[in-house]
């Protein structure tokens, strides 16, 4: 709450926080700049914790409601921990309704001994005015143990956004690796374009990729392109959901899948229930290979 009703703010420039220790290093920003309603643009923020132990980075809530935001860049956004590390980035951006363009790079949690998680959900929920996204590079890496990154309706009711790039969404777990989408783009009904490349889910035990309702009521979108989506669980149990994936994306015409698949020496499911339910503007869709 440091800045907190701080309602003249307008421009924020930050170029770099860094926390180095040898024990637990935290940085806790929630509500930092809640309800500063005359922010516009927020510039050039490098984050890093790197700890021999815990590593907690926090910005939940950290611009939510401020009603004037229109630019955020955010890049190089690190936990680097010896045990477990975290970044909390839920709701960071929640209800920020004049925010229009968005280019987030860059963001990792390393961890060497101990889980790794991602939390990204309701990040941009309700930001009505937001019309393109570039997300890329957004990775979840444990050397022992589990992975986890959540998405789950990370751009929600974004209702003017128009086109998605995203690129690089990983986690790599020796353990268990757990990637969640479920719900991401719900209801974003400006949404026309979807470009998903370069994403994967690898670990040595189990994985769990979770797109349900993914796209649910974008009833805008016109054209998809999945291209090598990968899990690669190696030793037991690998999932992927795409249940309702597509529900009721009436404009949908296209659908391109390129490399969508399980690999490993146990157990696979792949689940696409009602994957397509009620696209009534399908007309063509490729799939070259799931397997």
């Amino acid at each position: 709450n440091m800045f907190n009703n701080c309602t003249s703010l307008t421009v924020i420039n930050i170029p770099a926080i860094y926390i180095d220790v040898s024990l637990a290093g935290k940085l806790d920003m929630t509500n930092m700049f809640n309800n500063c309603n005359s922010l516009t643009t927020v510039n050039s923020f490098h984050f890093y914790i790197k700890s021999a132990k815990i590593g907690n980075l926090d910005i939940t809530n950290m611009f939510s409601g401020c009603i004037s935001l229109r630019t955020a860049n955010f890049s190089n956004i690190y936990a680097n921990t010896n045990t477990k590390g975290y970044i909390h980035m839920n709701n960071a951006f929640k209800d920020c309704i004049s925010l229009n363009k968005l280019y987030f790079f860059d963001i990792k949690v390393i961890s060497q001994t101990g889980d790794g998680f991602l939390y990204m959900e309701k990040m941009f929920s309700n930001c009505t005015s937001l019309r393109t996204v570039n997300f890329y590079d957004i990775n979840v890496i444990t050397m022992t143990t589990n992975g986890y990154l959540y998405m789950n309706n990370m751009f929600s009711n974004c209702t003017s956004l128009n086109t998605v790039n995203f690129y690089d969404i990983n986690v790599n777990a020796t353990k268990l690796g757990y990637l969640h989408m479920n719900n991401m783009f719900s209801n974003c009904n400006s949404l026309s374009t979807v470009n998903f490349s370069d994403s994967y889910v690898n670990s040595n035990t189990y994985g769990y990729l979770y797109m349900e309702n993914m796209f649910s009521n974008c009833i805008s979108l016109i054209t998809v392109k999945f291209i090598d989506i990968n899990f690669i669980p190696d030793y037991h149990y690998g999932y992927i959901t795409m249940n309702n994936m597509f529900n009721n994306c009436i404009s949908l015409n296209q659908t391109n899948f390129f490399d969508i698949h399980i690999s490993g020496n146990n157990n696979g499911e792949l689940y696409m229930k009602n994957m397509f339910n009620n696209c009534t503007s399908l007309t063509v869709i490729n799939i070259p290979a799931i397997y």
